[in-house]
């Protein structure tokens, strides 16, 4: 992991979404390994479906689907 996420940045990564599956168990699993990338210069979301993914990768500047309303 910490060998493909600097060569990705490198290359120019900025956003990244992953979705977890339907489980609190996926969730925190996802959320667990968002917070050991923290360190570097990017910005991910941990979404809960891939439409939402889709959504807020048009459009990384919005508050993320969580953060609304």
């Amino acid at each position: 992991m910490r060998e493909w996420i600097p060569e990705a940045l490198d290359a120019g990564l900025e956003y990244a979404a992953m979705v977890h599956k339907d489980s609190v168990i996926a969730e925190m699993d996802m959320e667990r390994f968002a917070e050991t990338v923290s360190d570097f210069p990017h910005t991910m979301y941990v979404a809960p479906g891939v439409e939402t993914a889709r959504e807020w990768l048009a459009d990384p500047y919005q508050p993320k689907p969580a953060e609304m309303g």
